[in-house]
């Protein structure tokens, strides 16, 4: 058949470009279609003939859209779904208000104690950093222990039990032979970890720096460096919330070109910068740190840490120049609405709030287990965040110097969670 009419693709993001070298593999078939991913003709991923616009560039992205409904929600001490009332109050608080933007689990890994979720990876990668080689082997080894909300802790019969027992005996061998023949094991981290150290036992620095592929050692440590942006923004908003002086901001206007600079008195009293435009620091050798207290507190949060970000040198890290990310996150766009049935065959749907200003309803008394939530993120947020806040009802905001119990103070941060264990609460079961 005749190939179909080309689909016109900008590249925006990384997974653009994935999908612009698909198109580079499927030009010269002649019909315009090939199998992408396996040669099974029941699993191959097919791609159309694509043709690129060159008007949107890498990096160009904004944000993002998100659909995502909540279903079987209930309050964990009453047990009973919201009513109307309450879904309002909640897309309110954190349409107007906002959130501190902290990174997810999907970047930080599993929120909770090592006895709970098991080896995070950002506890791997603090290890990397510190140049602690056996601890970041165990700390890999000691497995997840929490995945898609499933507890995996007490599974003794499975492989993975099994093979990291052997680890901790140093019987290394007999750990491949358990894992080697599950489903793409040889490409992940700790394959790689037992293989090395098979050859060479004891030697658990080339198994981190060499057995570990560089995505995963990335992965690591980038986990690590989100986890420490997602502590001192904790800190930051329970102790210093708003804006104050000594501040970083991100100064794009039309007397700088965006770099980030240190706001003054005079640039909040006359509102050239607002707690919209505070910033912290993704620790590297160029980025600056607060010039007032929390920059204190963050200086001496990193030498407890016991990893320097100076520059070159020392850890694979010091290297990194670090990056900037904005602390509140407002988003917009909210709709939330409660959903009677399944999308695919009727769903009974029902507007309960909408942020912009279209018409809601809801009756009274009714309890809404099923929720839709419709909602536009910048690059870089985390949809997860932003439903957990959307859940919470409280009263105050992140955006006022003046942030009520709550919503800013010492409670806050201790139901948080966040600072302490990874940055994300559990949210409900996702579609």
């Amino acid at each position: 058949p005749p190939p179909p009419r080309p689909r016109y693709v900008s590249i925006s993001g990384s997974r653009s470009v994935l999908l612009e070298i698909a198109d580079k593999m499927v030009k010269h078939n002649a019909n315009g279609y090939r199998s992408v991913l396996g040669t099974d003709p029941e699993r191959a991923v097919l791609v159309n003939p694509l043709s690129f616009r060159p008007a949107v560039n890498l990096g160009d992205l904004s944000g993002n859209d998100f659909e995502i409904v909540l279903r079987d929600l209930a309050h964990p001490g009453t047990g009973k779904a919201p009513d109307a009332r309450h879904v309002e109050a909640m897309g309110r608080s954190v349409a107007e208000h906002g959130y501190v933007n902290y990174f997810g689990e999907q970047r930080t890994g599993d929120a909770g104690s090592v006895e709970d979720a098991g080896g995070s990876s950002y506890r791997i990668g603090g290890e990397i950093l510190r140049g602690k080689w056996r601890e970041a082997a165990d700390m890999l080894m000691v497995g997840r222990k929490i995945i898609g909300g499933k507890d995996l802790g007490g599974d003794t019969d499975s492989r993975w039990t099994q093979a990291r027992a052997k680890y901790r005996e140093g019987r290394y061998r007999e750990a491949l032979e358990l894992i080697q023949n599950i489903r793409n094991v040889k490409s992940g981290a700790e394959y790689g970890v037992l293989e090395h150290l098979d050859k060479f036992p004891g030697d658990y620095e080339g198994s981190i720096k060499k057995g570990l592929p560089y995505t995963q050692y990335n992965l690591f440590t980038r986990a690590y460096t989100s986890w420490v942006w997602n502590v001192m923004a904790g800190e930051k908003w329970a102790r210093w919330p708003g804006i104050l002086a000594g501040d970083i901001v991100n100064a794009k206007d039309a007397s700088n070109t965006g770099n980030p600079i240190f706001c003054t008195q005079a640039d909040i009293d006359s509102g050239r910068f607002t707690a919209d435009n505070v910033l912290l620091p993704m620790p590297g050798f160029r980025t600056i740190y607060p010039d007032n207290e929390m920059g204190k507190w963050a200086a001496d949060f990193l030498k407890e840490q016991g990893v320097d970000f100076g520059g070159p040198g020392g850890n694979y890290l010091q290297g990194s120049k670090g990056a900037y990310r904005k602390v509140l996150e407002r988003g917009h766009g909210l709709k939330i609405t409660a959903v009677v049935g399944r999308e695919d065959r009727g769903a009974e749907e029902t507007v309960l709030f909408d942020s912009g200003g279209g018409v809601a309803g809801g009756k009274e008394g009714q309890l809404y287990p099923n929720l839709k939530f419709n909602f536009t993120l910048s690059s870089g947020s985390f949809a997860t965040m932003y439903l957990r806040e959307a859940l919470r009802k409280y009263e105050g905001g992140w955006g006022g110097v003046e942030v009520a119990e709550g919503a800013g103070g010492e409670k806050r941060k201790a139901e948080d969670g966040a600072a302490e264990e990874g940055g994300a609460a559990k949210v409900a079961k996702s579609e």
